[in-house]
C-alpha cells in the first residue's frame, strides 16, 4: 500500500519539466480584514482565491496491480463538509511516487476558527489509510 510523504494546503504548485514540485506559500492562517463598520460575513461566506492541496504517496513493491483512491475532504470550523474530491491515484511503472494536485477555486473564509482538511486512500471501496488532518486558521481581524 503507498504511504503519504507530503500532504499540505498552499497558494500555488509549480511542477517542472523532470516532475519536481516547488511548493509556494504554505497555508497555515488567513486572515480577513474588516472594517470596523462592515456586517458580519455569512457564515459560509467564499473568496475568490485559486490555491491547491498537495499530496504525495511512496509506493511499495505490489503496488502496481492495486487501484487506489485518494479521498480530499475540507471541513468548515463548525465540522460542516465545505469540499470533497476524489482523485484515482495510479502507479506509474518507473515512478516511485505519484504526485497530486488538487487545484481548489474559492477559499472559505466565513467562520473564523480552524479548517480542517483530511485526505484517506481507499482500495476497492474501503479506506484503507486516513492521515491525521492539516489545519489552516481562518482569522477575522479588523483592517
Amino acid at each position: 500500500m503507498p504511504h503519504l510523504s507530503v500532504f499540505v494546503a498552499c497558494d500555488k504548485i509549480i511542477i517542472d519539466q523532470s516532475g519536481v514540485a516547488s511548493l509556494i506559500t504554505l497555508f497555515g492562517t488567513i486572515t480577513i480584514s474588516l472594517p470596523p463598520e462592515a456586517p458580519e460575513l455569512p457564515v459560509n461566506a467564499i473568496v475568490p482565491k485559486e490555491w491547491a492541496v498537495f499530496t504525495m504517496w511512496e509506493w511499495e513493491p505490489g503496488d502496481e496491480k492495486k487501484k487506489f483512491m485518494q479521498h480530499l475532504e475540507m471541513r468548515w470550523p463548525d465540522g460542516s463538509v465545505f469540499l470533497e474530491k476524489k482523485d484515482e491515484i495510479v502507479k506509474v511503472p518507473e515512478k516511485r511516487m505519484t504526485q497530486i494536485v488538487s487545484p481548489i477555486a474559492g477559499f472559505p473564509v466565513g467562520q473564523p476558527g480552524m479548517i480542517a482538511l483530511n485526505v484517506s486512500l481507499e482500495s476497492d471501496g474501503t479506506t484503507v489509510f486516513k492521515a491525521r488532518p492539516i489545519f489552516v486558521e481562518v482569522v477575522h481581524g479588523p483592517v
